[in-house]
């Protein structure tokens, strides 16, 4: 049952005006693929450290940045946290980006489990009717974004872990109808910079029912974040926190993404063992490098992973 109204102000139709300038900026500006990688990267942990800020979690940006370059090996809670959230980005990247399919409870729940918090419980009818109204109107992305982010907040329909759902379930949306902005947008970041503000215009949309100001908001927040990275892709001005070398690849490596283009193969340990000659240990550390820069997807568990290009 949907619960809330909300109407296309002017001031939310002036935000969406300069996001779709900013938009065509993004995708346009033409990056070196070294530069691409790092800015993602960044951003990637940006948001991950902006999501554990909202979530008063007390990390430091310093330690996801660690974590993620580990790959998350020693596998504490910390890290283990660290991890789950970004593969569950990953999922939405690789999965959802510009997809004429329609999200359904089934796609939430395979979100929920990735952050390995339990098995999601089919048959919430909150999130049910929260996604076939958003999949049906007829509405920009940014107001199905927004709208998602407000009500999963508000309505609080998972047990736990209701803040990192409503994130990631807006890069859901953003990512299906091609609003990704080439991973460089951080949703986080417009939230921390007026945090009170944030907090107390959720309250009230709660209370009153009707989320215009919220999504007013929510729009102006991503036209200065973007406006931003606009500033930062025509410098090139960004910084990681990692080494040059960090991003440097082997032959061997760069070989094993050339044999990945083909979309129909497949990457295992054993299989980069044979064909680069390699212990098994070697393959293990070209494969974790290249997932940890997200330039290849880990797909299973255990003996039956394998790789394929991002």
């Amino acid at each position: 049952m949907i619960d809330f109204s909300y109407n296309l102000s002017t001031e939310l139709r002036e935000s969406l005006e300069k996001i779709e300038d900013c938009r065509r900026q993004v995708i346009l500006t033409m990056l070196s693929p070294k530069s691409e990688l790092t800015l993602k990267w960044e951003k990637l942990a940006e948001k991950i450290y902006g999501i554990s800020v909202l979530g008063k979690d007390g990390w430091e940006k310093g330690q996801i940045i660690k974590i993620l370059a580990s790959g998350g090996k020693k596998r504490r809670s910390r890290e283990k946290r660290v991890i789950s959230i970004r593969r569950a980005f990953d999922y939405i990247h690789f999965n959802w980006f510009i997809s004429s399919e329609e999200i359904t409870e089934k796609t939430v729940g395979t979100i929920y489990e990735k952050l390995c918090i339990g098995k999601y419980k089919t048959g919430n009818e909150q999130i049910i009717s929260l996604l076939r109204f958003v999949e049906k109107a007829n509405e920009h992305p940014i107001v199905k974004a927004g709208i998602i982010y407000n009500q999963i907040i508000n309505l609080s329909p998972f047990d736990q872990e209701n803040l990192v759902m409503a994130s990631l379930l807006s890069y859901l949306f953003l990512n299906k109808y091609g609003y990704n902005f080439r991973g460089f947008m951080v949703l986080e970041e417009c939230f921390l910079k007026s945090k009170g503000e944030y907090q107390e215009i959720l309250v009230k949309t709660k209370e009153s029912g009707n989320i215009t100001l919220w999504l007013e908001y929510f729009a102006r927040g991503l036209t200065e974040q973007l406006e931003k990275v606009v500033r930062e892709i025509s410098k090139e001005n960004f910084q990681n926190g990692k080494s040059p070398s960090f991003w440097d690849l082997s032959e061997r490596q760069k070989e094993i993404l050339s044999i990945l283009e083909n979309p129909d193969v497949k990457m295992t340990n054993r299989k980069a063992q044979k064909l680069f000659g390699v212990s098994q240990i070697t393959a293990s550390r070209d494969l974790t490098k290249l997932a940890t820069l997200g330039l290849v997807l880990q797909h299973g568990k255990g003996r039956s992973v394998f790789y394929t290009k991002i």
